[in-house]
C-alpha cells in the first residue's frame, strides 16, 4: 500500500513546475483517505515544495511509519453525511469518523493535525490541542503576524478584512476582558464554510499558553468565542484548525501551511512536558464563569442574546434558563452558594479578591472552584515563584514547617523531606521553572533542551511587569534568521499590568504623552511603512485614547541585498506614559534591542 502512495506523490511532485534544486528539503508523510481527490491536492501542494512526499492511510497508521520522515500530517475527508452531489443531509445524525490511529506519549514526531480528524488522533494524549467546537469558519483573527508561519520561507500577504463582530462573541460569556467593536478584522483562509465543506476546529484557549512547550497563534471565526486557538502548538503537534483542502484554500493560506510544515520540523523530538489534568479550570475560566453570573442574572441582557424560537417560548425558556443556572452554579462548593445564595456580586467578589489563591477540587465537570487557604494565609499568590522561596526559608527557619511542606508538594511534583533537598532543587532549577494551571496547578521544570520561541506567548522568556513597574516590553524580529535581500518583522511587545495603561501613538487626545517608537537600524537596513500596531487603542475612563494588557507594534524591516553574512544589531527605544485612574508616573524611555543572523543560502521559490 505505501509503495503505490510513493508512485503517487512522486509523479505529483517532480510534475510540478518546481526544480528539485529549489525545493525543501524535507520527508512529508501524508496521512489521510487513500486515493481521493483531497489526498491529491496535499500531495500536489506538498510536492511542489518539498523533496518527499508520501501518502498512507490514516486508518492503518503506525508510529513506526513515521521513522523515515520528517513532518506527518494526519487529515481526513468529510465526516458528514451527503447525498451524491455532495451536500450535507439536513438531518445531521453522527458524524462518519474514521477510526483514528493509536499514538503512545512517547511519539516525537514532528506532527501536523488538521481539523477533527487530527484532533482525533491525539485525544487520549491529553494535549492541550482538544475539541472544544467543530465550529471554525473561514477566516482567521486575532493573529500574531510576526509568527514564523506567516514569515518563512514563504511571505505570506496577510490581507485583512473587516466583517462584523459574530453576536456569540460579544455576551458576557467570553467578554470578560474583551473591548469588541461592531466589526472584526479578519484573514480569509479559506473560499468555502460550512455546509459546503467540513466546519473546522477550535481548541479551548484557557491555559493553551501558560507553558513554554506551547504557542497560541491564531483564533478563528467560530462558535465559542473570539480567543479558541484555530492555530496553534504543544510540543511536536501543529494544529490546523480550518478545514478546507488546498484547492479550497486561498493562496495566500497554502503558503502558510507549507511554511507551517517547515516549522513544525524544528520541534523534532519536544515531546510535550505538560498534559492536560482538568480541562478548563484556570484562574481565566473561573473570571469568565463568575462574569457569566451577571449576565444570567440580567434577564433582559440574557433574553437579547438568545435565538428568537427559545427567546419567545415561555416553557422552552424557563426551561433552558433553569438548566444554565443550575450549570452555573455547580461551579462552586455548597458551602459558597449557602452563604452566598443566588447574589452574582458576591460570587464576583470572592473569585476577584481570591484569585491569586484559587484552585480547583475534583475531576472533570465535578470540579469546585475552592481558595487555597493555605496560600492566603502566607498572602502568596501560587503562581508566583515567591511562594516556593517562602515555603523554603520557612522549612530551613523551622517556622510552620507543615504548613510549608504542605504547599510544596501540592504545587509541585517533588516529595522531598528535608529542607536542604527543597533548597538545591529550587535554586538548581530557577531558571527552568513555570508554572501551569491547565497541567493541574503545578510548578515544573522544563527541560533545557527545550526550544524557546521568541516572543511566542507562554515562554519563560516573556517580558513581564514587575513589581514598581508596571509597563514590561521586549523586542523580537521574526524571522530571526534570514538572507540579505529578504524582509523582516519587527515586533515590540508591551505588556501594562492591571490596571495600568499607557497612551496611544501620535495622538493620545488628551494631556497624555503619547507612546512614541524609534529605530536605530545598522546601514543596509530600512524600515517600509509605518508601525502597525497589532490592536486599536480604546478609551479609556479619562476619554483619552489608550493600550491596556498585551499590545504588540509591528515594523517592517528590508534588508539590502548587498549586505555581507554576519550578525547585525537592531535597537528600539520605546517612550510612553503609563497611568491609572488615580495617578500617572513620568514618562519613561526604554532601550530595546535585537539580533538578526544574515545567512547565505539559495532562496526558496
Amino acid at each position: 500500500m505505501m509503495n503505490r502512495f510513493l508512485i503517487i506523490a512522486a509523479l505529483i511532485a517532480f510534475s510540478s513546475v518546481s526544480r528539485a534544486e529549489d525545493l525543501i528539503a524535507t520527508k512529508v508523510l501524508y496521512a489521510g483517505n487513500p486515493g481521493s481527490d483531497r489526498e491529491k491536492e496535499f500531495a500536489t501542494l506538498l510536492g511542489k515544495h518539498f523533496t518527499k512526499v508520501v501518502a498512507t492511510d490514516y486508518r492503518t497508521f503506525k508510529e513506526s511509519d513515521a521513522n523515515n520522515y520528517d513532518v506527518v500530517i494526519f487529515d481526513w475527508t468529510s465526516i458528514y453525511s451527503r447525498d451524491k452531489n455532495g451536500k450535507i443531509q439536513e438531518e445531521i445524525g453522527t458524524l462518519n469518523s474514521p477510526k483514528p490511529p493509536q499514538l503512545s506519549e512517547l511519539y516525537d514526531r514532528p506532527t501536523i493535525l488538521i481539523g477533527a480528524a487530527g484532533e482525533s488522533v491525539v485525544r487520549p494524549l491529553r494535549l492541550k490541542i482538544d475539541w472544544r467546537c467543530l465550529c471554525l469558519e473561514d477566516g482567521a483573527h486575532g493573529i500574531v503576524t510576526s509568527h514564523a508561519i506567516f514569515n518563512t520561507p514563504l511571505q505570506v500577504r496577510l490581507d485583512f478584512e473587516d466583517v462584523p463582530t459574530p453576536e456569540n462573541y460579544l455576551t458576557p460569556l467570553w467578554g470578560v476582558d474583551k473591548k469588541l467593536g461592531k466589526t472584526i478584522k479578519i484573514w480569509r483562509v479559506q473560499n468555502k464554510k460550512f455546509p459546503e465543506i467540513d466546519p473546522g476546529l477550535v481548541s479551548n484557549p484557557y491555559g493553551f499558553d501558560d507553558s513554554p512547550d506551547a504557542e497560541a497563534i491564531s483564533s478563528g471565526l467560530n462558535l465559542k468565542g473570539p480567543d479558541s486557538v484555530a492555530l496553534g502548538r504543544h510540543g511536536n503537534f501543529f494544529l490546523w484548525g480550518f478545514s478546507a483542502s488546498p484547492n479550497d484554500m486561498t493562496s495566500e493560506a497554502r503558503k502558510c501551511f507549507v511554511n507551517a510544515v517547515c516549522y513544525i520540523k524544528k520541534f523534532d523530538g519536544q515531546r510535550p512536558i505538560v498534559r492536560v489534568a482538568n480541562v478548563g479550570y484556570v484562574r481565566q475560566g473561573a473570571l469568565t464563569q463568575v462574569y457569566y453570573l451577571r449576565h444570567l442574572f440580567n434577564e433582559e441582557e440574557f433574553k437579547r442574546h438568545l435565538p428568537a424560537a427559545l427567546r419567545d417560548d415561555p416553557a422552552k425558556y424557563a426551561k433552558y434558563r433553569e438548566s444554565m443556572v443550575k450549570y452555573a452554579f455547580d461551579n462552586y462548593p455548597d458551602e459558597i452558594r449557602q452563604q452566598f445564595g443566588t447574589d452574582p456580586e458576591k460570587y464576583v467578589k470572592w473569585i476577584t479578591e481570591n484569585l491569586e489563591y484559587l484552585r480547583f477540587e475534583g475531576t472533570g465537570y465535578g470540579s469546585k472552584t475552592t481558595v487555597d487557604e493555605d496560600a492566603k494565609l502566607l498572602g502568596q499568590s501560587t503562581r508566583k515563584i515567591e511562594l516556593l522561596d517562602t515555603c523554603v526559608s520557612m522549612l530551613e527557619k523551622g517556622d510552620r514547617t507543615e504548613l510549608a511542606m504542605r504547599l510544596l508538594k501540592r504545587y509541585t511534583n517533588e516529595n522531598f523531606s528535608q529542607a536542604r533537598a527543597w533548597r538545591a532543587w529550587l535554586e538548581t532549577n530557577r531558571s527552568q521553572l513555570f508554572f501551569t494551571e491547565i497541567g493541574g496547578f503545578k510548578w515544573m521544570v522544563a527541560p533545557r533542551s527545550l526550544i524557546r520561541v521568541p516572543g511566542a506567548a507562554g515562554t519563560l522568556n516573556d517580558a513581564k511587569p514587575k513589581g514598581d513597574d508596571p509597563v514590561a516590553a521586549s523586542v523580537t524580529l521574526s524571522p530571526s534568521k534570514l538572507r540579505p535581500g529578504e524582509t523582516a518583522v519587527l515586533v515590540v511587545r508591551v505588556e501594562t499590568s492591571a490596571p495600568w495603561h499607557i497612551y496611544a501613538m501620535n495622538r493620545s487626545g488628551g494631556s497624555g504623552v503619547s507612546t512614541t517608537l524609534k529605530l536605530t537600524l545598522p546601514e543596509g537596513v530600512k524600515a517600509e511603512g509605518e508601525w502597525n500596531p497589532a490592536e486599536s487603542p480604546i478609551q479609556g475612563s479619562d476619554g483619552q485614547s489608550i493600550y491596556e494588557g498585551v499590545i504588540e507594534f509591528r515594523q517592517k524591516l528590508k534588508f539590502d541585498a548587498n549586505l555581507s553574512k554576519r550578525t547585525l544589531r537592531l535597537a528600539c527605544d520605546l517612550s510612553y506614559q503609563a497611568c491609572n485612574r488615580e495617578a500617572c508616573q513620568l514618562p519613561t524611555r526604554k532601550e530595546l534591542a535585537t539580533e538578526v543572523e544574515l545567512v547565505e543560502a539559495s532562496p526558496v521559490k
